[in-house]
This record gives structure tokens, sequence and C-alpha cells, in this order.
């Protein structure tokens, strides 16, 4: 079995958005870990901003998790609104 990337986890209640969006645009293409945001937050109609917002200016790729999806050094994988992330 391959070496799994280390992992960086981030959780944040609302207000973290801000912190996020100047912490995300410093980290460097060649990250070597992953990282996993869960922020607490209602769900919306718009819930799909939220990857993009803290994905402006960022060197790294930021989306939302999907069931299924292999943790990958260099990526940001956002928790959608309302469901539980689990690696």
């Amino acid at each position: 079995m391959p070496a799994r990337p280390p992992l960086v986890v981030i959780g944040a209640s609302a207000g973290g958005v801000q912190a996020l969006r100047r912490l995300i645009p410093t980290l460097p293409y060649d990250f070597p870990a992953a990282v996993a945001v869960a922020i607490h937050r209602q769900a919306v109609e718009v819930d799909e901003r939220l990857p993009r917002v803290l994905g402006a200016g960022a060197r790294l790729q930021v989306e939302h998790a999907s069931d299924g999806q292999p943790v990958e050094a260099g990526r940001v994988v956002v928790c959608p609104a309302n469901v539980h992330l689990r690696v």
C-alpha cells in the first residue's frame, strides 16, 4: 500500500473564513500535506461558493470534499455544510 501524505486539519466557526482566506494562499504549490477544512456554517443555496472564496489566489486546488475521495498532498478539501468529514 502506498504511503499516505500527512494531513493538516483545520476546524473553524463561520468567522474563520477570513483567516482561511489569508492562510490558504500562503501555502506553496508543492505543499507536502493534504489539507481538510471543516467550517461550522448553515447550509445555503450558495454553498458552492466557499471553495472558490477560499481558493482565490491559492496555489493549491481547493474543492469540496466528496465521498471516497483519496487524500492527496497539495490539495485542500472543504467539508460541505451539514456533512461530517471523515478521513
